[in-house]
């Protein structure tokens, strides 16, 4: 866990007891290699990067670029990805000898996510509305452009990349890893966070709303291509029916449910329904 005083706290997670390693100024992304037992501290004002040796928590100082806010590691290559928005671009450290390499991505890059399958990674640039698509063997880059974006995450079972962007209302960005073709999924009001399950293929999308009241959560079941928009936060599972693309209407718990308009990949539909709570 990374301190804002410049510290890591390290939990057991069979005793649940700390140990405090020093890190650089404002530490701010943690990102852990579990094959090399390797844990990456961004350091967002020292700008740079804290290695800790996970068996002696010794640590290691690698030179990043301007305002580091976020790291991704790739334990299949043993590189570790780290964005920096203050420079427009990405520090690759190689994890075996901590050499360096920069890669330009946008501007203001921030969220970064890699798919270790096909050694991609993905950066999202929120001053330019785009992601940087780094081939981690070459580390050429694609652009794809999306909205705003706040948040990224990958499912690697399926190639699919998920790209929460801000805005009211707020979107999903949903890039095919094999073509970076695009759809855009609506989801609820100001999006800051994305997380997925790869066995479910369910995507989960947090939203901040405006102001910070009456919060939701965005789920989007694209085993099914079904999108359940602006679920509440606290919502009671709803069970799966049959829906056709056209608006309908359903209930939980005696509450109307309004079902959006489907959207569509070009080979199969994209169904909609709300979660009320």
């Amino acid at each position: 866990m990374a301190n804002r005083g410049g510290t890591v706290t390290v939990i057991d997670g069979i005793a649940n007891t700390t140990t405090t390693v020093a890190a650089g100024t404002t530490p701010n992304a943690v990102a852990v290699n579990p094959v090399t037992n390797k844990i990456y501290v961004a350091n967002q004002i020292s700008n740079n990067v804290t290695v800790i040796d996970g068996p002696t928590n010794a640590t290691t100082t690698v030179a990043a670029g301007t305002i580091p806010n976020a790291v991704a590691v790739n334990p299949a290559t043993n590189k570790i990805y780290v964005a920096n928005s203050g420079s427009a671009n990405v520090t690759v450290i190689d994890g075996a000898t901590n050499a360096t390499t920069t890669v330009t991505a946008g501007t203001s890059p921030a969220p970064v996510a890699v798919n270790p399958v096909t050694n991609q990674i993905y950066v999202a640039n929120s001053g330019s509305a785009n992601v940087t698509v780094i081939d981690g063997a070459t580390n050429t880059t694609k652009t794809v452009s999306t909205g705003t974006p706040v948040a990224v995450a990958v499912n690697p079972v399926t190639d699919r990349i998920y790209v929460a962007n801000n805005g009211n209302p707020g979107t999903v960005t949903v890039i095919d890893g094999a073509t970076n073709s695009t759809l855009t999924v609506a989801a609820g009001t100001h999006p800051l966070a994305v997380g997925l399950n790869s066995v479910t293929n369910s995507i989960y999308v947090a939203n901040a709303n405006n102001p910070f009241s009456n919060s939701t959560l965005t789920v989007i079941d694209a085993g099914r291509r079904t999108r359940y928009a602006n679920a509440g936060a606290v919502a009671p599972v709803v069970q799966s029916r049959s829906l056709s693309s056209r608006a309908s209407r359903s209930t939980s718990a005696g509450v109307p449910l309004d079902l959006a308009p489907a959207t569509r990949w070009p080979d199969s539909p994209l169904r909609c329904r709300r979660l009320a709570s």
